[in-house]
């Protein structure tokens, strides 16, 4: 759990509506030009989401493009960054 940390709770966080991530869901895994496209929108989204200090959205929607493309090593280094910034 990314907010397991006491003292990271106890400073407590700003919170921001939920965004349904509209495009990620919806692509087809079998067109690689469009899989290609949303994954580098869905990169830029969550290191915007990152330097906004929204972590638990950068991690969720990590984990959400990590299913469709499994080893993808910039999704992985912004999940490590987001947990580094929470020291969870």
């Amino acid at each position: 759990m990314l907010y397991r940390n006491r003292s990271f709770c106890q400073q407590g966080y700003t919170t921001t509506t939920p965004e349904y991530i509209d495009f990620v869901s919806k692509v087809d895994v079998n067109d690689i030009y469009a899989l290609a496209k949303v994954l580098k929108e869905a990169k830029g989204k969550a290191l915007q989401l990152l330097n906004n200090k929204n972590y638990q959205g950068c991690v969720d929607l990590c984990n959400t493009c990590l299913k469709l493309s499994p080893q993808d090593d910039e999704f992985m280094l912004l999940i490590g960054q987001c947990y580094y910034e929470t020291n969870d």
